[in-house]
């Protein structure tokens, strides 16, 4: 299939369509009066330009990272290893992680950046674990078995967003979709009752944002789970997806909401292989939202499975009274 194919995955509840139409006899731009317009109010920049990598550190080498060969031809990576701290990796050779690796950092918001000429391979059961995973390479070949996993290890949303709802009555947080809420309202409907709410429109194309975290059902603890991390993959050529992508948000017990999902963006020629990818809420009082997924491939002959669902709510519900 030789055709560009552009998918986006989130979750909503409304969408309105505005046309406004006029004969060009009818209109001048010189007789427009722009202080009457009434879109003038409502009116939204176009979207940025895609995000350029992160700030980053200066490259580990190879030979840092306890591995065989170099960047700059092939480095091979047979130990686990266990950051601290944003890590950095580049190089005009291949990257290959070995069967059964882990390369890991469970600081909250914490960078794995790759940036390589050649080819990236996650073989048999490999796992990178971090708060954000930024990858740019000519090919990339993910195994089966094989894992990406940013689930609830989300920086900061956004500012100003309100994904992570106000009132501690256990709802789950929001970003592609609303959180659940399981408050239990008689002076409204159950479809206008929620808990986090949603944002980053302006970056449906290219999703970067992390997801929110899910609200405590007290001041004092916090109970709410995390939101999901962040997955970009920037491909020239092939793309062998027969691995798991993850960016679900963290989950929750009866005490707290669950995170909503973050984000994933994938960037190929050619993308084959068919693994999964998730954006899904984290479980909780309430779950949390689901997140974003955007796959913009020129020739896809993948059958991979995509889930970014919000998550299923306890079958506890509180009286607003109650709380």
């Amino acid at each position: 299939m030789m055709a560009i194919t552009l998918i986006y995955l989130f979750v909503f509840f409304h969408v309105c369509f505005f046309f406004v139409s006029s004969s060009l006899s009818d209109f001048s731009i010189l007789d427009y009066n722009f202080d009457s317009d009434p879109f003038k109010a409502d009116y939204s920049p176009p979207s940025p330009p895609p995000p350029s990598p992160p700030p980053h550190p200066p490259s580990l080498t190879c030979h840092e990272l306890q591995g065989i060969g170099s960047l700059n031809t092939t480095c091979q990576l047979n130990y686990n290893l266990n950051f601290t701290r944003d890590v950095y990796l580049e190089g005009t050779g291949n990257l290959f992680i070995l069967q059964g690796v882990l390369l890991s950092c469970h600081v909250p918001s914490c960078s794995l950046t790759i940036n390589i000429t050649g080819s990236l391979e996650l073989k048999a059961n490999a796992k990178i674990l971090a708060g954000s995973v930024y990858i740019v390479a000519g090919n990339a070949s993910f195994i089966s078995g094989s894992v990406i996993n940013v689930t609830g290890l989300a920086g900061d949303p956004p500012e100003q967003s309100t994904g992570t709802p106000k009132e501690y009555q256990g709802g789950g947080g929001g970003h592609g979709g609303r959180g659940a809420s399981c408050v239990m309202d008689n002076k409204k409907l159950p479809e206008d009752v929620w808990g986090g709410d949603t944002y980053s429109w302006k970056s449906l194309e290219q999703p970067f944002s992390y997801g929110s975290k899910g609200q405590s059902t007290n001041k004092e603890d916090n109970y709410g789970g995390n939101g999901g991390g962040k997955i970009w993959l920037d491909v020239k050529d092939i793309f062998d997806a027969c691995g798991t992508l993850l960016a679900d948000g963290g989950d929750a017990g009866i005490k707290g909401g669950g995170g909503s999902g973050g984000s994933i963006y994938i960037k190929s020629k050619k993308m084959i292989g068919g693994g999964k990818i998730s954006a899904s809420g984290g479980n909780g009082f309430a779950g949390g939202g689901g997140g974003r997924v955007s796959v913009e491939v020129f020739s896809r002959h993948d059958d991979s499975e995509f889930f970014v669902h919000e998550r299923c709510r306890s079958h506890a519900y509180l009286q607003e009274d109650q709380l």
